[in-house]
């Protein structure tokens, strides 16, 4: 399992090197046996970054648990602006 976690802590730094526009927000969204919103929308990918860097792959894996919550999320923030 730490192979697919460091390819995906590289992937993720790949993503944000080639975003457009650079102030795009961002969230992280973890999950293992359960999802956990674990940095909510921002631009600092820093952030993101390190908070991957200390995540660990234990647990069963919640996959769609973690896609439904990070939908949620999204729609839940497009709701709170439109009002």
């Amino acid at each position: 399992m730490g192979a697919k976690l460091m390819k995906s802590r590289q992937a993720v730094t790949q993503f944000y090197e080639n975003r457009e526009p650079p102030r795009t927000e961002f969230f992280l969204v973890c999950f293992n046996d359960r999802p956990e919103l674990v940095v909510s929308m921002t631009p600092d990918t820093e952030e993101i970054q390190n908070r991957l860097t200390f995540t660990q792959a234990k647990g069963r894996t919640a996959l769609l648990d973690g896609v439904y919550m990070a939908i949620s999320y999204e729609k839940a923030r497009n709701r709170a602006r439109r009002s």
